[in-house]
């Protein structure tokens, strides 16, 4: 199993992303600077370099010697010697001038100057052909003509350290434990457009950090419910999804939906939150995703328990609405994951994920990568996703640092946010299903007890086959219209596409709901018991309020700052 900084499979050139590894100014001046050229040269901002500057580059003065760069200053190192007295062999059992850092003894240092255009295929003209005879992505700058772009990248944007992984805390299934190749390979899926059928969707187009890991299009995405007729009292604010297509011959072809015709669809549910949802024994609103995680190539059971993620994780991938055509495979989707180039669709990668597409420029070469061969599975996807969806915990709000069991900041919440903490923990009740309680002395409160209930904020009885959920996957009259509760973690961000699962509702919406319940519980109802009128103040009301929206958000999601951070989507 190799790691994103272990060039050991022979030529570094075949590892580098095509055109995709020019990660920005700052690499490229240290690149500039290393293989002796000026940092504000045409060739230092990836322009051209003419074949008598690139032989001026190599001269004695422009070298990098051993006092002049450590033997760690890159994946590549040498004299530009070929008779040197490095043996530095790249596997060829030669002395090279330049090889690869795994290949280099203790005397090698430097770092190889290349050029290219980061296309292996020279659409453009380079005639770049290192002495082998063909035409690579990144060739020895002495091998270049005029019309090479100089400086290839080295793969290593500085990553940030700021959280080590795995949490304590966090729960891992015995089968699919951390590993920092696996969760960036997770994230690295979970951002890829490319694994939906026509190229629109990706896990992250619905589950987006600034709108507390929800959808914020679902505010303008209507779903006309079960009735079909938009503007009644079933509609729900789902989130767009897939045009409605088959596969046919391999191939996604398109065709009209009886209710949303020639335009996208729309999900019948709001996207709940994928953040901080490693705590949950089953996962989507009705539970469906279930704690064992069947492989669905073999038909076995690949974890036993603790597997929600790994078994949620495959559900949009394969879902006609979401990401898939009717008729699509995984044999489909292994085919397609095989050809494309990983993220190329994606702009403004993370470090952490553009270092790894530019070592390993390919899904083969990724899951080789990460899990010793390139073979890519229905399983493997779902370990990876769920491995990076465990990295996301978002536990630095306010109320963590007020909460705080070593060093507490009494100064964290205002005085309101206080009021409304001891309103929620106190005579409403609603810890009891939002739970402050951390699930062990590592991980922080959820708030969520991980069950599911009844709210009584709809009138089943007057809708015409109504969204029965949890019912929909026990087949039980008792858990009809219940829902798994969510975490109120950056309930605020959500608010934007709508809470519940219906995404029509305001924090003020949902709590004038509990201060007078619809559907009150009694005899031929599944409301939950405690779903009495509270008889709450509006200054009680929004006291609750300011603590829910201020107190729960994490700043680090609502930013999109690391481990919450992520590229930006294509749009279509």
């Amino acid at each position: 199993m190799m790691n994103w900084h272990d060039e050991s499979d022979g030529d570094i050139r075949r590892l580098l992303h095509r055109g995709r590894c020019g990660l920005g100014l700052a690499l490229t001046f240290t690149l500039a600077v290393a293989c002796g050229g000026d940092p504000s040269s045409e060739a230092a901002d990836g322009g051209v370099l003419p074949i008598d500057d690139a032989a001026t580059s190599l001269s004695d003065a422009s070298i990098p010697t051993p006092d002049a760069v450590p033997v760690d200053a890159g994946p590549q190192c040498g004299d530009g010697v070929v008779e040197g007295e490095e043996v530095c062999d790249e596997g060829k059992e030669n002395s090279d001038s330049w090889a690869l850092e795994p290949h280099c003894n203790e005397a090698c240092t430097g770092l190889a100057p290349y050029c290219g255009d980061g296309d292996v295929d020279g659409d453009d003209g380079e005639a770049c052909d290192d002495g082998l005879g063909n035409n690579d992505v990144w060739e020895p700058l002495e091998h270049c003509n005029s019309t090479c772009s100089a400086s290839a990248p080295l793969c290593d944007m500085p990553e940030d350290t700021s959280v080590i992984f795995p949490r304590p805390g966090v729960p891992y299934p015995p089968e699919n434990l951390h590993t920092t190749e696996k969760a960036v390979l997770g994230k690295i899926l979970f951002w890829e457009q490319q694994l939906s059928a026509d190229d629109t969707v990706a896990c992250g187009s619905c589950h987006q950090g600034s709108a507390g890991g929800s959808d914020t299009r679902a505010g303008l995405a209507l779903h006309p419910g079960a009735d079909g007729i938009d503007e009644t009292g079933d509609d729900v604010h789902g989130s767009l999804g897939i045009r409605r297509c088959e596969m046919i011959a391999g191939v996604p072809v398109a065709k009209d939906d009886e209710i949303f015709g020639d335009r996208v669809q729309v999900t019948d549910r709001k996207t709940p939150s994928f953040l901080d949802a490693m705590f949950a024994p089953s996962l989507f609103w009705d539970g469906r995703a279930t704690d064992a995680f069947l492989d669905p190539d073999t038909n076995t059971v690949a974890i036993v328990t603790g597997g929600a993620l790994e078994s949620q994780a495959l559900g949009p991938i394969m879902s006609p609405v979401e990401m898939s055509c009717e008729g699509r495979t995984f044999d489909d989707v292994y085919l397609k994951m095989a050809t494309i180039d990983p993220l190329s669709l994606a702009s403004d990668l993370p470090p952490d994920m553009a270092n790894a597409v530019c070592r390993y420029p390919s899904y083969p070469a990724l899951f080789e990568a990460t899990f010793g061969d390139a073979a890519i599975s229905a399983q493997r996807i779902a370990f990876a996703i769920a491995t990076y969806e465990r990295t996301l915990v978002s536990d630095a709000t306010a109320f963590d640092r007020f909460t705080d069991p070593v060093a507490p900041d009494l100064t964290a919440l205002s005085e309101g946010e206080q009021r409304g903490l001891a309103l929620f923990e106190g005579e409403t009740g609603c810890s009891d299903c939002h739970s402050t309680t951390r699930p062990n002395v590592d991980a922080p409160a959820n708030f969520s007890n991980q069950d599911f209930h009844n709210l009584g904020f709809i009138d089943m009885a007057s809708q015409t086959n109504p969204d029965t959920g949890l019912q929909r996957t026990t087949g039980l009259a008792e858990d009809a219209g219940k829902f798994r509760t969510p975490t109120l973690r950056n309930v605020g961000l959500r608010e934007v596409g709508g809470l519940l699962h219906t995404g029509l509702n305001t924090l003020e919406d949902v709590m004038a709901a509990y201060n007078n319940p619809s559907v009150p519980p009694g005899p031929g109802s599944t409301t939950d018991v405690r779903m009495i009128p509270l008889g709450l103040t509006s200054g009680e009301i929004a006291d609750i309020i300011d603590f829910l929206r201020d107190a729960l958000t994490d700043p680090r999601v609502e930013t999109n700052s690391y481990p919450f951070d992520h590229p930006t989507l294509f749009t279509p």
